[in-house]
């Protein structure tokens, strides 16, 4: 499996998925949200694609890039966005993103990753 890693975090693709593995204690700004997409596009080489999150212990998302990450151009090729926490903070703030930002494409919250993974399977217009 190839890793393209970035500024705050590492990505693959994983079961035709792109997983992104945050890293821990990531302070995520709205340059983030640009690089995250640039590297996506490379990934799925500009066809359509499922993301799962995988949030770092202590990582942060600024209102700015909260706010980015659900606009309807970043997410034309996204097909569906999964996060994966246990953490309380976390699960909080993707509630928020989900219900005040309302990204453009089905998003959804796990604990477990697999679950995450089939529901992304499920979402899925294309595996590349």
């Amino acid at each position: 499996m190839d890793i393209y890693e970035i500024t705050v975090g590492k990505l693959s693709v994983y079961e035709g998925i792109i997983r992104l593995q945050l890293n821990d204690r990531a302070d995520i700004e709205v340059h983030h949200i640009d690089e995250i997409y640039k590297a996506n596009q490379k990934l799925s080489e500009g066809s359509k694609y499922s993301l799962l999150v995988i949030i770092g212990k202590y990582t942060n998302v600024s209102p700015e890039a909260r706010e980015l990450a659900a606009n309807k151009e970043l997410s034309k090729n996204r097909t569906s966005l999964a996060f994966v926490t246990d953490s309380l903070a976390h699960k909080l703030v993707v509630n928020f993103f989900i219900k005040f930002n309302r990204p453009s494409t089905p998003t959804k919250l796990f604990t477990d990753e697999e679950e995450a993974i089939r529901w992304l399977k499920g979402k899925s217009l294309m595996v590349f």
